[in-house]
């Protein structure tokens, strides 16, 4: 909605309640008028309207604005932009007033994205890392709504957008940009998403799809891309809903899972208060690991290795590595890379023949396969992993 239509649509009241928005003062001084009037010469409507939003930030104030030949009065009052015209006629001016030269800064400054946390700066901000992510990594960035495939997320707010995108690069920034650039996947930064089966709907965090294509809620914050990029990581590798391999970690084998999905946990109620599924267990990161099977406790795991800050659990994560075997088995098979619990640190990288014969493979797995350059180098070895626990990467 632009300015005119704004204010033509609506009556609104000043500090001292009266209607119009402006206090009329009959015989007040013309040169008050003509000396608000030259203070603002030459703003025009359209930066008047790409600043209303920001001039919400002045809490309790009130100035001036020339449009043309009208002088208007903004007034900001219960967090809400009001504006109503002065009387130009009759020197009507507002009650409570502060220096127009500060609003008329300050409308200026707004209007050109400098106050930091205003829309206008947000948008800015948001612009700007898009064109790092994307020149960076050559990925492909959406905010836009979905409602296809079993899922359904709207499109974000200015605020959950630039939340989201900077989740997103601190995420990305962890890892070889190798690694990430070598996939060619787009994202979907997303409010409210859930996924549908069979007419129920349930909130999730994040998803992918065979399309290339990982969604994202941007107020679940940090972990959520981490999860996701390792079931994208381990879909467009070799998928093994069953992964044998994996399951040998677990004392008692499959029948440490719950269920065999993410999806099936979700929506059994298991995850739910009162669940069977709330508790944590040894040898996994949190609870939806062992709920959701063997492909949610590798995504978990993965979570965990990133050091996320935002689950309850996951700050735990390592304290719980140096004194659970079982968990200290996983990272290692996930890293390929020896955690030494008495040093509390990664050791060394773990060739290729042992990791074949320590974990029953035909070769590496998980994140070594993946980072293993052309030149047999693995990028993410022992050294990498240390930086990342310690959180100096």
């Amino acid at each position: 909605m632009g300015f005119s239509e704004k204010f033509e649509s609506k009556k609104v009241e000043n500090s001292s309640g009266v209607e119009g928005g402006v206090r009329e003062r009959k015989g007040a001084s013309e040169d008050v008028v003509e000396g608000l009037a030259k203070d603002y010469k030459g703003i025009p409507p359209s930066l008047i309207d790409g600043a209303m939003e920001e001039v919400r930030y002045l809490s309790g104030h009130t100035g001036y604005v020339a449009l043309k030949d009208d002088i208007y009065v903004l007034t900001i009052k219960h967090g809400d932009l009001i504006i109503g015209p002065i009387n130009c006629a009759t020197g009507g001016i507002a009650e409570r007033a502060v220096d127009v030269a500060k609003i008329r800064k300050v409308m200026l400054t707004a209007a050109s994205g400098k106050i930091e946390g205003s829309p206008s700066h947000k948008v800015e901000s948001i612009s700007s890392i898009l064109s790092e992510l994307q020149s960076k990594y050559k990925i492909e960035i959406s905010f836009e709504k979905i409602h296809s495939d079993g899922l359904l997320g709207k499109r974000p707010n200015v605020s959950e957008s630039l939340v989201g995108l900077q989740d997103l690069q601190e995420a990305l920034d962890k890892y070889p940009s190798e690694l990430i650039s070598a996939h060619k996947f787009k994202v979907y930064l997303l409010a409210d998403l859930h996924e549908i089966r069979g007419g129920k709907k349930e909130r999730i965090g994040g998803a992918v799809d065979l399309d290339k294509v990982i969604y994202i809620d941007v107020n679940r914050r940090g972990q959520v891309f981490h999860h996701e990029f390792f079931h994208f990581l381990d879909m467009t590798d070799e998928f093994k809903e069953d992964d044998e391999d994996w399951v040998k970690l677990n004392p008692n084998g499959k029948d440490a899972y719950e269920h065999m999905s993410g999806t099936e946990a979700i929506f059994s109620g298991d995850l739910d208060e009162g669940g069977k599924c709330v508790d944590r267990r040894n040898g996994f990161a949190r609870n939806y690991g062992y709920c959701g099977g063997p492909n949610e406790d590798q995504a978990v795991e993965a979570e965990g290795l990133f050091n996320v800050r935002s689950e309850l659990w996951l700050p735990l994560f390592w304290q719980r590595v140096v004194k659970e075997n079982v968990l200290r088995n996983k990272v290692e098979m996930l890293t390929g890379c020896e955690f030494d619990p008495k040093k509390k640190e990664f050791v060394r990288t773990i060739s290729e023949n042992e990791y074949k014969d320590r974990f029953d493979t035909d070769g590496y797995e998980y994140y070594p396969k993946w980072s293993k350059a052309s030149d047999g180098k693995i990028l993410m070895n022992h050294e990498y992993w240390n930086k990342i626990m310690w959180g100096k990467k």
